[in-house]
């Protein structure tokens, strides 16, 4: 037995290596021959401009708490409701190339990858969250297969900056170890724990992650209704990593001031007073 698992285990990555090398060559094919945005120095949307703004001005004021762009809406200025998470993402990308190229343009590039960037990390994820239910062969496929999807597609080829692709990836994230926690009788708490912990991040990136926790908790709740084992707990485990990270993403995101500002449009106290009284009903 012990001879059998290193024989297994590199099997698994190769099939994962393998799916994430098909999401390159798709969007390298598009790049190169379907562009018709980067070729001309263009993103996609306004929102991609906006995001980039935000990171310019977060990389030359250093103000975190500050999510206004002055130049719209002028003289008045203007501020919309994204989280930081994303803005820090596009700085990081870009930081490699500052030297070379200066903060206008390592940003572009940072905002022409980022999305591509984060399929090739969505089709690991999805070959890791499925491989349980479908076996490494069948997670692996899975994970290209999320290169023929429209509606993945339409968010993640060059030229779009912004923060959809975030959203899927936490999602796969979160319901893999949703899957890990189900198929462990004992409870497996732990994965759902982190299940929480990918949630609460979904939910600091933007409040369109409620209705993936919504369904998650409804796929918690069901056993629960039929007396299965080990509901209970990952009910706790569940809302236990939601309400560590929903704190910490609130801590960081209103660090000096506005921790108990009510808002519903992006995470506030209000997200992690639901899911602290959501963990009360599981205790």
């Amino acid at each position: 037995m012990p001879s059998e698992t290193p024989a297994r285990n590199p099997s698994g990555r190769w099939l994962i290596l393998a799916a994430v090398g098909f999401v390159v060559l798709i969007q390298a094919a598009w790049w190169g021959f379907g562009d018709l945005m980067v070729a001309r120095g263009v993103f996609a949307d306004g929102d991609s401009y906006t995001r980039l703004i935000r990171a310019e001005r977060l990389a030359l004021t250093g103000d975190w708490l500050d999510a206004r762009i002055p130049r719209a809406n002028a003289p008045h200025g203007t501020s919309v409701h994204w989280t930081r998470p994303f803005d820090v993402l596009l700085l990081i990308l870009a930081l490699p190339l500052l030297p070379a190229l200066g903060l206008k343009s390592a940003l572009f590039w940072a905002g022409v990858v980022v999305s591509p960037l984060l399929h090739v990390a969505l089709a690991a994820a999805v070959a890791w969250a499925t491989t349980p239910l479908l076996g490494r062969f069948g997670g692996a496929i899975a994970g290209a297969l999320t290169a023929t999807q429209v509606g993945v597609l339409g968010f993640s080829l060059v030229g779009r900056a912004d923060h959809h692709m975030m959203f899927v990836c936490l999602a796969a994230l979160a319901i893999g170890f949703l899957i890990r926690s189900l198929f462990d009788v004992g409870g497996g708490t732990t994965s759902v724990f982190r299940a929480g912990l990918c949630l609460a991040m979904g939910l600091w990136v933007g409040p369109e992650f409620l209705v993936l926790m919504a369904l998650l908790l409804i796929v918690i709740g069901l056993p629960w209704l039929t007396g299965a084992r080990g509901s209970a707990r990952r009910g706790v485990g569940l809302t236990g990593g939601l309400l560590a990270g929903l704190m910490i993403a609130v801590a960081i995101e209103r660090w000096s001031t506005g921790f108990f500002d009510i808002s519903y449009d992006r995470v506030s106290i209000v997200h992690v007073s639901m899911v602290a009284l959501l963990m009360v009903f599981w205790v």
